[in-house]
């Protein structure tokens, strides 16, 4: 029985693969920099409302982070605030 396929597959097939490190040159031509910072802010709610007496609610949810892909300083709040004074929680 013949093998499939041509012979220049078939050793292209049997020979190992050279995987070669980029070169110096390569990543300052790329400008690749994995430690650059970088960071994110996303604010789900924000609310202030007034009730029919008078009295102002705020409540909030908000998380973010900053730093690189390794070191990452992350936080969260959320919370609800009521006041009896106009803008004071």
């Amino acid at each position: 029985m013949k093998p499939h396929g041509c012979e220049a597959c078939r050793k292209a097939r049997s020979s190992p693969v050279s995987v070669r490190p980029p070169t110096p040159q390569m990543n300052a031509m790329m400008q690749m920099d994995d430690n650059e910072s970088i960071g994110m802010l996303l604010v789900d709610r924000l609310e202030r409302s007034r009730s029919t007496s008078g009295d102002m609610a705020t409540s909030w949810e908000a998380e973010g982070w900053y730093g690189n892909a390794i070191d990452r300083l992350w936080l969260k709040t959320e919370g609800e605030c009521e006041s009896l004074w106009h803008g004071r929680c």
